[in-house]
């Protein structure tokens, strides 16, 4: 599952850095400098452009080219690329993804209540890949268009991925061992990034070029789709390399829902109407959008802002992503050790986790604004280091709530909550747009300063009225599923039989 999830999110995010080698980027700066030019003409008449096109295996800049940027010239880093795509054509390509997901995500409500989570899971990533495949034909033949249109096809798969992936952790894993199994799968996309980002840089400076990394993103996908179906299922009950006592403390332990939509159909106007369903939500919409703002815009900002090359700008992206997978590891297994020796409630350690979350987010997006030039690049390093760490802890917060507060209907919730991710990831690149449109530092203090101010918000929310607990409108789960008394018979069976086991080798 961390595999697929790895696939899926590698996919997505490589046009990321991917973009900034494709792009001829000294091109598009004389092109808005002419459009300045021929409009403004009196207004800017210090306007200095000094463009600086890196050798492939040049690591960074000189230090006088950043002082330079102080006296009001503007350094333009170029990576050898031969598109020439603007920031409306790049913000255009990364909403593509988004607006696709849009169209699917309420089908996939339905279509994740009849049909096999193991199927959908598969066919999303072999869309997911055959789209990648073709992005390189697609671009140097037929422009930023198609590759538009590919995007938005590889979109119609992620409304189906993610909610699919969660409806599996809960048909598998105990709640009490929930935030660390979410916190395990979701590390596909901390390894997708810290892998990925300096395969990328590779790909752009040797003789593949940047083609390199759609073929190989795609091969990948189709490889892993192979072995998913060959040893996945969708429950305990239906797995063929498990022990029958391990199938039947799951089967005890989790409650396991079929793929197939049962008699009674969820009950929507009580989920819409939660306040702790809609306080994961709200935490769900803001946090995808600074999420997606960091992975698609970090190698720009260390381009523009920066001035990185290549290969360095890849191995800053990667680091936090380490540091990521890291600690929210840690601090998840905190949690459940926490909430399973009751030192914390399960509300409790949501909330904590999603205050640490979206404060500490806050703090350090607010000190790269006033801090960070391109004199500092180490404490830049740092201080989005710590934001992604941070935002790490929000695996034990409100992705732990949206599992916990029904888990009959996690399929539903987290359809619902993906199509709210979805709009916060839209309006990220929506955003940044109308801020950014040459990437001057200027600029990139004001994206940081709106986003720490929108998570603290989004944190202040689910401090009030976030939880972990099982809702009214869930509670049917433990007492209405078909086979609870089959479960309790054979969790029994399997105690018994342990202890007996036992006797025999004491004797």
């Amino acid at each position: 599952m961390m595999g697929g999830f790895c696939c899926v999110q590698f996919i997505t995010i490589s046009l990321a850095l991917t973009i900034t080698c494709m792009v001829n980027s000294t091109a598009v700066a004389e092109l808005q400098r002419n459009e300045r030019i021929s409009h403004f003409t009196e207004s800017i008449p210090h306007y200095n452009l000094s463009t600086t096109s890196l050798p492939k295996a040049e690591f960074s800049l000189k230090s006088e080219q950043c002082e330079s940027t102080q006296t009001g010239d503007r350094v333009v880093v170029d990576y050898g690329g031969s598109l020439i795509w603007d920031h409306r054509v790049q913000n255009l390509l990364f909403k593509g993804t988004f607006l696709g997901a849009l169209f699917t995500a309420i089908p996939a409500i339905f279509v994740l209540q009849r049909y096999s989570i193991k199927r959908i899971v598969a066919f999303s990533v072999i869309l997911y890949s055959l789209c990648a495949l073709i992005v390189p034909y697609l671009a140097l033949n037929y422009g930023e268009n198609s590759v538009f249109a590919s995007r938005l096809v590889m979109g119609l798969a992620e409304s189906f991925a993610h909610p699919s992936f969660n409806t599996l952790i809960s048909n598998w894993f105990p709640i009490t061992e929930r935030s660390t199994a979410i916190a395990l799968y979701t590390t596909g996309n901390q390894l997708a990034t810290a892998g990925g980002n300096p395969l990328c840089a590779w790909f752009c400076r040797s003789s593949f070029g940047w083609q390199g990394v759609f073929y190989m993103s795609g091969i990948v996908g189709f490889s892993w789709t192979v072995i998913w179906l060959t040893f996945s299922s969708n429950q305990p009950s239906k797995c063929k390399f498990m022990s029958p006592k391990e199938k039947a403390y799951l089967s005890y332990h989790c409650v396991t829902r079929s793929h197939k939509m049962g008699q009674n159909a969820a009950p929507y106007k009580k989920i819409l109407t939660s306040r702790p369903f809609l306080a994961q939500l709200q935490a769900h919409f803001f946090v995808s959008m600074i999420a997606s703002m960091l992975q698609l815009y970090l190698p720009s900002y260390f381009k523009e802002v920066l001035l990185l090359g290549i290969m360095e700008n890849g191995v800053y992206t990667a680091i936090p992503n380490v540091a990521m997978f890291v600690w929210k590891l840690c601090w998840s297994m905190i949690m459940d050790k926490c909430k399973a020796k009751h030192i914390l409630t399960p509300t409790q350690a949501v909330k904590l986790s999603q205050a640490m979350a979206c404060f500490g987010m806050a703090l350090n997006m607010v000190s790269i604004a006033f801090f960070v030039d391109c004199s500092t690049p180490l404490l830049a390093l740092s201080l989005v280091t710590l934001t992604w760490c941070s935002m790490g802890c929000s695996v034990s917060g409100f992705i732990t709530s949206m599992l916990s507060i029904a888990p009959r209907y996690t399929a539903t919730i987290s359809a619902i909550s993906t199509f709210v991710a979805l709009l916060g990831r839209l309006c990220a690149p929506q955003g940044v747009g109308l801020i950014k449109k040459t990437g001057t530092l200027a600029e990139w203090k004001s994206i940081f300063l709106y986003g720490g101010a929108m998570v603290a918000f989004s944190g202040i929310l689910f401090l009030i009225f976030g939880s972990a607990e099982v809702q009214p409108w869930g509670e049917e789960d433990s007492i209405t599923e078909d086979n609870k008394e089959e479960r309790e018979i054979e969790y029994e069976m399997m105690i018994k039989e342990r202890r007996h086991t036992a006797s025999i080798s004491i004797q």
